[in-house]
């Protein structure tokens, strides 16, 4: 037992030891400051998502730059509750401005 307590003060007292006593202040450190952020309860969200919800989704894609590199076109998929089909067009984003415009 005294020869396994010599090899851990030996241990502690070099350089390698006193690096691992830094990382593991370091992580408690961390820990600590993170803890309490993430202890706290997350929030309820306000609205669950449900099928109706897909209607409201919209997304980008096919992405054309202009030859002049003024403008920017792409297709722009959503969907129409009415018909339950999804429906694209085609706008136009001028770089410069950043305005989009239906083509």
């Amino acid at each position: 037992m005294r020869r396994l307590s010599r090899r851990l003060d030996t241990i502690g007292n070099s350089a390698r030891g006193s690096f691992h006593a830094h990382s593991l202040l370091v992580w408690v450190g961390l820990l600590a400051a993170i803890g309490p952020a993430a202890a706290t309860p997350l929030e309820a969200p306000s609205h669950l998502f449900e099928g109706r919800d897909l209607f409201n989704l919209q997304w980008a894609a096919d992405p054309r730059i202009r030859p002049d590199g003024h403008a920017v076109a792409y297709v722009r998929t959503s969907y129409d509750i009415m018909s339950d089909r999804s429906r694209q067009s085609i706008w136009l984003v001028d770089v410069d401005s950043g305005t989009q415009t239906r083509s």
